[in-house]
């Protein structure tokens, strides 16, 4: 029994059925849209997977609607989806897995000599289409708004789909994997400079709005949000400055190395060092709490910097858009 709403099946009717494809059209009063199963050309560099009996089992699926769970009219503008992957008709006909046993799935040979062919990208980032479910009209949104054909849209994706096969398709690869897989580090480079914050300074991020998951993840910290978890203070060489205990011992580390690079390294350090050294605690504090500035608030703030930098770069990968040309 067919569960496709009326409008689905109007929808369809704006695509013009090429020889040799199936039509699938969504299921459910909350979508809008079909599927196409479309086989690959045989010029090319993949190898389509097949069964026992000969008959190729890698199809391109195409996917072109919209859910309608957020619509309140029936007037209203329905942003698109595109998407386009390589698809195995086995595995779609309710199949979880291959069974070589059975006939009519392919080949444990036909699946190895496949894979070892160059293979062709899924494209699942294109939405740049609305359609006018008044009028039963697609719309292009990307500059100037102009009517355009499911049957255009079907073919450019289709297009693209096999151009990330050929050697004219190197460049979009390139900005492809480059979308997908540039913002992969961000996260653990992330966890690790928060981690260092929290065992060498013992200091944490907490953003103020608690329920804002966006923080974090695509909107950058607050540096107000950094502060302290240790409790635990200590007077810095007894000279009356009272910081965080990791943070002194940092500060102290700071100062001793510079110490040793000062005094050893340099054939000829400076006076004003060695008079440091033996000036009253009116001179030597101002120099202790420049350490403790740089080392307690100037360290963790730049580490928070560099936290941010990298979720607004990670925010611009995932808004960089790859059209459909």
């Amino acid at each position: 029994m067919n569960n496709y709403t009326p409008e689905t099946e109007e929808f369809a009717k704006n695509y013009t059925k090429k020889n040799g494809e199936e039509i699938i059209l969504w299921q459910g009063n909350d979508n809008i849209g079909f599927t196409i199963l479309r086989n690959y050309p045989d010029n090319i560099a993949f190898k389509p997977v097949k069964s026992k009996n000969g008959k190729v089992d890698s199809v391109c699926m195409i996917k072109i609607g919209s859910p309608l769970r957020k619509v309140t009219t029936e007037s209203e503008d329905l942003k698109l989806f595109v998407m386009v992957s390589k698809a195995s008709k086995y595995l779609l006909s309710n199949h979880f897995n291959y069974d070589f046993n059975d006939p009519e799935s392919p080949t444990r040979d036909s699946l190895e000599e496949s894979k070892r062919s160059k293979q062709p990208i899924d494209l699942e980032d294109f939405d740049g289409y609305i359609y006018d479910r008044k009028n039963n009209k697609i719309f292009n949104v990307e500059g100037e708004r102009k009517e355009v054909s499911i049957d255009d849209v079907v073919e450019k994706i289709y297009k693209l789909h096999l151009k990330t096969i050929k050697f004219t398709g190197i460049w979009f690869r390139l900005k492809f994997n480059i979308k997908n897989n540039s913002s992969n580090p961000v996260e653990p480079i992330n966890k690790t400079l928060i981690w260092i914050l929290n065992f060498l300074w013992a200091k944490t991020i907490q953003d103020e709005k608690r329920d804002d998951f966006g923080v974090g993840l695509y909107k950058p910290y607050k540096h107000s949000s950094l502060y302290s978890l240790s409790n635990e203070q200590i007077n810095l060489f007894n000279s009356g400055i009272i910081i965080p205990k990791k943070s002194a011992i940092l500060t102290s580390f700071v100062i001793v190395i510079t110490t040793i690079c000062l005094t050893y390294f340099l054939t000829d350090y400076p006076e004003w060092w060695t008079e440091l050294k033996t000036q009253s605690e009116i001179i030597q504090i101002p120099f202790l709490l420049f350490f403790v500035w740089i080392v307690d608030y100037i360290i963790p703030h730049t580490i928070l910097s560099i936290i941010n930098i990298l979720i607004k770069f990670r925010k611009v990968v995932w808004e960089w858009r790859i059209k459909i040309n």
